[in-house]
Formats: structure tokens, sequence, C-alpha cells
């Protein structure tokens, strides 16, 4: 909505330096250093509010990321427990002290797809 909002402002601080009226129609900026000052106020303050738009929009994205990121899948290779970030403090099985690797990793490693096909 911010974004909107600053790109709206940014047209009429163009508006007003190219008429010299705003698109309303109800004030006039005849003088010209007015109408100069005026319309490049009105684009100062668009800059200002598409910036702080962006920026939190990044910053969801971050935080969502980082979501995403906690409550990746994590297996043991060697007991088969699964976990999640979020919920072990080290990326090490709490049973077999093994390093955890990630749900993905497990599915793409053969070496482990192998010794599954060998218990079966």
């Amino acid at each position: 909505m911010e974004l909107v909002l600053g790109i709206l402002v940014f047209f009429w601080g163009f508006i007003i330096i190219m008429t010299g009226t705003l698109p309303a129609g109800h004030i006039d900026f005849f003088i010209k250093p007015v109408r100069w000052s005026s319309g490049l106020i009105f684009i100062g303050t668009s800059f200002y509010i598409i910036f702080l738009s962006i920026k939190k929009i990044i910053k969801k994205r971050r935080e969502t990321q980082a979501d995403k990121e906690l409550h990746k899948p994590l297996i043991c290779p060697i007991c088969m427990n699964h976990y999640y970030k979020n919920e072990i403090k080290t990326l090490k099985c709490p049973n077999c002290k093994e390093p955890l690797i990630t749900l993905s990793e497990y599915v793409e490693n053969k070496k482990y797809r192998k010794e599954d096909d060998v218990s079966k």
C-alpha cells in the first residue's frame, strides 16, 4: 500500500512541476520557484516512501526465509530419527551423536539410498 502511495505522490510532484497545479486543481503554483520547490518536495517525499516500503518488503521476505530455514527437516543417517532445526541446539543426533543432514540431502545421496536397498 505504501508503494502505491509513493508512486502517487511522485506523479503529483511531476504534475506540479509540469503544469503548476495539483491534479485536483484547487491550488495553483504559478510562481516558478514555488512550483519547482513544491514539486521537488513531493518527488523527494515519494522516494522516501518508496524506499521505506521496499525496505519493509525485503525485511518481511528475510524473516520468511529464516522461518523456512528453522523448520527444515533433518534426519540422522545412522538411527533414522528425524528432527527439525528449531528443535535441537546442535546439528548432531542426540541419540548417536552423528551429524544430521537435511532430508533432501539424504534423498539425493546415493550412499544412503544403497544401504536402504540392501536392508530390504
